[in-house]
């Protein structure tokens, strides 16, 4: 009977599984790139020269291993140095059209572009809104997209203006990009019941109310003042 090949970590005697670890040499070699890492190193830089971030995994930052993962090489698929400050300068801030002009870099994740300025990623609708229009007049406002397709990464300047929160909430009701009511990711009760509870104001207890629709006793108050779900008729 052919006797089973062993782990190559001096000293262990467990069989191979892959790459000529056992699984727990294997397991660290695969998360650490170092079979004999048992942890990652709190505050270890990547291993790229010059990058400075902190490593997440085989002595990488999170974007030169998520490049690993994806290219096999941790430097492919990277933008060029400077690229997206001169695309913003040269093409963006330069444009006098009214089309929608697309961002092509990184974005916050629901589509709005980020630029890394002065040691930190700043929305890019911001950026222009201020080059075109000066400072913000409060720093309430924000950079309103009146084409209504900021979250399609849209960066035109014509379309760029500061706008108070209320205003570019009206801007998202008009171009049907909004989040509110029903669309609200963490909303409990649709419209039908919150016109069923503005029903039974001065019927029922606030408790009796909250606990027949699954909400706080609060919650029920501020729709009967309309203080939540005004906007609904």
């Amino acid at each position: 009977m052919a006797t089973a090949k062993l782990c190559a970590v001096h000293d262990c005697d467990k069989p191979i599984i892959a790459h000529g670890y056992c699984t727990k040499h294997y397991q660290r070699w695969k998360k650490h790139g170092d079979p004999m890492q048992t942890h990652r190193n709190e505050g270890a830089e990547c291993s790229v020269d010059q990058c400075g971030k902190l490593v997440k995994a085989k002595g990488l930052c999170r974007a030169h291993y998520w490049r690993m993962q994806k290219h096999g090489d941790p430097l492919a698929g990277r933008t060029p140095e400077g690229a997206p400050e001169r695309f913003l300068n040269d093409v963006v801030l330069a444009y006098e059209g009214d089309e929608c002009l697309t961002w092509p870099y990184s974005d916050n994740g629901v589509g709005y572009g980020l630029l890394w300025r002065d040691g930190k990623q700043q929305l890019v609708s911001r950026i222009i809104c201020e080059a075109r229009h000066g400072a913000p007049p409060t720093q309430e406002h924000e950079a309103a997209h009146t084409c209504g397709h900021g979250h399609l990464r849209c960066v035109t300047p014509r379309h760029i203006q500061w706008e108070t929160p209320s205003e570019n909430q009206m801007y998202r009701v008009q171009h049907d990009t909004h989040h509110r009511g029903e669309r609200h990711p963490l909303v409990k009760i649709t419209e039908a019941e919150v016109r069923q509870i503005r029903t039974l104001e001065g019927k029922m207890l606030q408790r009796e109310v909250a606990e027949m629709f699954g909400i706080g006793r609060i919650q029920v108050g501020r729709i009967w003042r309309r203080e939540r779900w005004g906007w609904l008729e």
